[in-house]
This record gives C-alpha cells, structure tokens and sequence, in this order.
C-alpha cells in the first residue's frame, strides 16, 4: 500500500471539517483586530467620549476632529467648546505602568515585564492645540491641553494635573469654572470647526495615516 493510500481517509477526514478551519481562522483574525493598537484607540476615544456626556449641554463635543495644519494633517479625539474655555483632549487606552516626564520624548508602558516606549502624549497633543489656536484665532497657549488615560494605567512618576486618568478627567475640566467666551463666540466657534474638519470617515483616516507614516 503507498502513501497516497494511507493518508488518503486522513485528507479526507480534514477537508470534511473546512468549515472548522474556516471558523478558526476568522475568530483568529477577529481576535487579532480587536487587539490591534488602533481598535484599542478606538475603544478608549469611545469610553472617555461617554463619560464625556456627563458635562452637560454647556460643553459643545466634537469627537475624532481631523484638522488640515502645515503641510499635512492633524487627528484631534476630543474637542469641547464652552464658556470656561477650548479643551483640546488627547486619549490613551493603556494597561500596566505608566513611567514618563513632563519634558521627556518618550514614555514608557511596562506590562507582565514587557516595556514599550510611546510618544509623550503632551507632545503630541501640542501641535493639537497649536492647529486648533490657529483655525479659532486664539493666542497661542489658550487652549487648553488634557491627556487622558482610560484603562487599567498606574502612573509611576508624578506627571502634571493636565494628566488624568479616568473620572478625573471630567474633575480637571471643570475645574475651569470663569467664563472666558460669551454664547456668540462659542457658536461661531463651532461653526468654524464643522466647517473646517475633514469628513470623518476611513479615507479621511486612510490620508492621514500616510502623511504621519511619509513624515
């Protein structure tokens, strides 16, 4: 009997359960997405965009903001437009410890003793703010900068009030409680930036992920 002969109940019995691997590897793709950085992103922006809500109606919420700045583009997660100022917000969904500086480029996740280094957020937010200034015409430093973390992060080193965690983010945020803007100027804002944002959307996404990537 060859080899053919032999193995020939055995090809049979796997092709019969294709259905199986098919399952298989459409959960194994699944799980893979639902864990990639950018569907976390996703997932964060969506939690603190909820807890957001909470605010009230004085606090007018544009959410995945993608700007034109420079010569590209700029992807904001979270901008409030109130009487008690123009809050630019930066999301982050990570787990783990959290070790960064003020000042300092990267930061650094720590998770089950694997270490990370990511962008300092606050740099990253900086151009935000920057874009956002320019569009409103507000000085430079108006708006008002916030980073904050969702997800089971601890902060291992002191890091500024203007990086929160969870409900304190909202604590943060009316802590600004002096009226800076009357009703006119907080909806003619608005109706700058509706107008200025690019359509949201994975082309808009797609566009600037390749200018970040080119740059």
């Amino acid at each position: 009997m060859d080899v053919t002969t032999l193995l020939a109940p055995l090809l049979s019995g796997v092709l019969s359960f294709w259905w199986l691997w098919l399952l298989l590897f459409a959960l194994a793709f699944i799980k893979r997405q639902y864990h990639s950085p950018s569907a976390k992103g996703r997932r964060g922006e969506a939690r603190l965009a909820s807890r957001l809500q909470k605010l009230g109606e004085s606090y007018r919420q544009f959410h995945d903001v993608t700007l034109r700045f420079g010569d590209g583009t700029t992807q904001i997660d979270h901008l409030l437009v109130s009487p008690f100022g123009v809050f630019v917000i930066e999301t982050k969904n990570y787990q783990g410890w959290i070790f960064g500086g003020e000042k300092q480029r990267y930061w650094t996740q720590s998770l089950y003793r694997t270490k990370t280094r990511f962008q300092n957020p606050l740099n990253q937010n900086y151009k935000h703010c920057l874009a956002v200034e320019a569009l409103l015409g507000l000085a430079k430093g108006e708006a008002i900068s916030l980073v904050a973390f969702v997800g089971e992060a601890t902060f291992k080193t002191a890091l500024p009030d203007n990086v929160c965690h969870g409900a304190a983010a909202l604590m943060y945020i009316r802590r600004f409680s002096e009226h800076r803007y009357g009703p006119e100027q907080v909806q003619a804002m608005c109706q700058t930036l509706a107008a200025a944002r690019l359509a949201p959307g994975r082309d808009t996404e797609a566009r600037h992920l390749a200018y970040l990537k080119e740059r």
